[in-house]
């Protein structure tokens, strides 16, 4: 723990806290953004072959696979591509 000597001799603890880390940028029904700790991002496949990469706590994060998590947004996209694949294959 860290101890300073302040000007008049006296010895002070300093409790230094922890830096903040990533918060979770996906919008709740308010229209806010939820800025709880951020445990996951986004592992979304862009066309750039980059991932989405934005941070998401454990509500926002959907669970595709192990260590693989859609922020809401993409979890929809890839919903709806899923549902034209079957219908597409469906309707052969």
């Amino acid at each position: 723990m860290p101890y300073v000597k302040l000007p008049d001799g006296t010895v002070a603890h300093v409790k230094v806290a922890a830096r903040p880390g990533p918060q979770c940028v996906a919008m709740q029904d308010s229209g806010r953004r939820c800025l709880k700790r951020s445990k996951y991002q986004c592992d979304y496949r862009l066309p750039s072959g980059a991932t989405c990469d934005v941070h998401l706590c454990g509500d926002h994060a959907r669970t595709m696979g192990p260590d693989r998590h859609y922020c809401p947004p993409h979890f929809q996209m890839d919903c709806q591509q899923q549902h034209r694949k079957l219908f597409t294959a469906l309707g052969r």
